[in-house]
């Protein structure tokens, strides 16, 4: 009996894979990523901060509002496009496009990337939230 428990883990295990291999979804789940909290922040102040942090770490500036910017990146051809929205009291990145980075969705409607794109959010995210915490600390 101590045997078959772990065979049949295993066989679980290999199934629940080749479950999700054959559902054609390719790529790690998209990552949303936490907003930055901006209460009580001057908004033209939280704009340069934003702007900062995307320029720090060499993403692109496309289009942007007094509350809302459209930024890239790139590398070689694989880029992807952030809207970032600070109108509220959160800045929020979302997905707008991507080329080259897989970008699918399962039956249930949740996207899937490269797992790349993750990072890159992941960075941008702590970029923001690093100049964001600068302007808390100078007011």
């Amino acid at each position: 009996m101590t045997r078959v428990l772990p065979l049949l883990l295993v066989a679980t295990l290999c199934l629940s894979v080749a479950a999700c291999q054959s559902s054609g979804v390719k790529g790690t789940p998209m990552i949303e990523p936490a907003p930055v909290d901006i209460t009580g922040l001057d908004k033209d102040k939280v704009s340069k901060a934003v702007f900062a942090a995307v320029e720090s770490r060499g993403f692109i500036f496309e289009s942007g509002t007094s509350t809302s910017m459209q930024v890239g990146w790139a590398r070689g051809k694989y880029t992807a496009t952030w809207e970032i929205d600070f109108a509220g009291d959160e800045v929020i990145l979302s997905y707008v496009d991507s080329q080259e980075l897989s970008y699918n969705e399962d039956a249930e409607g949740n996207p899937f990337i490269h797992r790349t794109y993750n990072t890159w959010t992941t960075n941008l995210r702590s970029d923001i939230a690093r100049e964001v915490g600068k302007l808390r600390f100078s007011s």
